[in-house]
């Protein structure tokens, strides 16, 4: 099965850099430019400890991507910095379910590929079906496309997934 080669293939990672991700990520996860600052420090850190650690790689685009977001600086300006960031991700690892969320985030919002977005989305989903945030961004994504009931879907089982996720409400 795919899940048996994706384990078979899985290396090492040095868990100072695999602890510095979990904790840039859940500052990530907060969406503000303090958080996103210590975020960007902790996947630094992490390269710095693994520099082929995809997660790590994913976290520093998904800091830079974000910050164009929140509207903190232009797209077209950090796109250049960013992106390179991603492809090493899916590089190093083309399983990685936050790469393809991330992936799918960047061709849905920066690159207006919605197209490649759904796809980039479906793989994420396909790889983690209970990873809460692909199924959330794609909702919103199934909206923009003029589908509102399979939107509701993805998001009634992102909120299943993770009830308390303050980026779900509203």
């Amino acid at each position: 099965t795919e899940e048996e080669t994706r384990f078979a293939k899985a290396r090492q990672v040095n868990p100072e850099a695999y602890e510095a991700c979990l904790k840039g990520m859940s500052h990530w996860y907060k969406l503000t430019p303090p958080d996103f600052d210590a975020a960007e420090q902790y996947f630094k850190s992490a390269l710095e400890k693994d520099p082929n650690y995809a997660l790590a790689h994913t976290g520093m685009f998904l800091v830079l991507a974000g910050r164009a977001q929140l509207g903190l600086v232009p797209p077209g300006e950090v796109m250049p910095e960013a992106k390179p960031f991603l492809l090493k991700a899916m590089e190093l690892d083309n399983t990685l379910v936050e790469a393809h969320f991330a992936m799918a985030a960047m061709k849905t919002w920066i690159e207006w590929d919605w197209e490649g977005g759904e796809a980039s989305f479906l793989r994420a989903i396909e790889l983690n079906p209970n990873y809460p945030m692909a199924r959330v961004y794609y909702s919103n994504l199934l909206c923009y496309l003029g589908r509102p009931e399979e939107a509701i879907v993805q998001a009634e089982r992102a909120l299943e997934l993770d009830p308390f996720n303050s980026l779900f409400m509203g």
